[in-house]
């Protein structure tokens, strides 16, 4: 497997698509063998900041009865190496942030532990979600936030779990990614 490119952060969508998350775009990464063949990846997080892959692979020494083999891979500071297993996934937990320019702050509401996500900027008021658990940070550019619950609105949740991305100069969000995780 070659090395992929490095970001400040990660998204991996429950439909195992990886994307790269930077401050003017979040690029889709296609993750290749040696030969360039694109690889389907089957899980994918980092910790302490490296990078780890799981893969299902075709061995097909025996082409009477090909055998799926799990590969796990892991990238550090730039160079992959195959290793035996994967750590413990980290556990994803509700995220609590502040500075001059966003919040995502949680609280209980009617019973809910709920977050709520701003743009200090705009003031633009507050988007409140059930759960917000990771988030990305482009000073100058913008801010992107996983909801991994959608908002509550007293009765209905109106909006999808999923990547979304709040520009420094904007008063609303765009939802631009399908559930998943930030890494």
């Amino acid at each position: 497997m070659k090395p992929i490119t490095e970001f400040q952060n990660y998204f991996f969508t429950d439909s195992n698509q990886l994307s790269g998350i930077a401050a003017d775009d979040v690029e889709i990464i296609t993750v290749v063998d040696n030969e360039d063949n694109p690889i389907q990846l089957f899980d994918f997080f980092s910790k302490s900041g490296d990078l780890y892959f799981h893969i299902k692979d075709q061995d097909n020494s025996d082409p009477e009865n090909p055998v799926t083999v799990d590969k796990y891979f892991c990238q550090s500071s730039g160079i992959i190496s195959e290793i035996t297993s994967l750590p413990d996934n980290p556990a994803i937990s509700r995220s609590q942030f502040v500075n001059a320019d966003y919040s995502i702050e949680n609280f209980t509401y009617e019973g809910t532990l709920c977050s709520d996500v701003c743009n200090l900027l705009m003031e633009s008021g507050i988007e409140r979600f059930f759960m917000v658990d990771g988030y990305s940070l482009f000073e100058g550019a913008g801010f992107y936030f996983n909801v991994s619950d959608g908002r509550y609105n007293e009765e209905t949740m109106v909006r999808e779990p999923g990547l979304y991305f709040w520009p420094i100069n904007r008063k609303g969000i765009s939802r631009i990614k399908e559930k998943g995780n930030i890494w």
